[in-house]
């Protein structure tokens, strides 16, 4: 997944007539879905999260 500037997804979805999703997850889990949901489908998406969560020793996923 490639990183962009904000104006420059917002122009894109203009042009091409769709819309950009902002996603806020509160776990690795639903953060790692999102993205993977991006991925697969090739769509741009803004990404949303609490970052506390990545301090717990406990998780029960790790990072790709």
């Amino acid at each position: 997944m490639s990183l962009k500037p904000i104006l420059e997804m917002f122009a894109a979805a203009r042009a091409g007539g769709y819309a950009v999703g902002y996603f806020e997850s509160w776990n690795f889990e639903s953060l790692q879905g999102v993205v993977t949901a991006a991925e697969q489908s090739r769509s741009p998406v803004i990404l949303g999260f609490n970052g506390e969560f990545l301090t717990h020793a406990g998780r029960l996923t790790e990072e790709r």
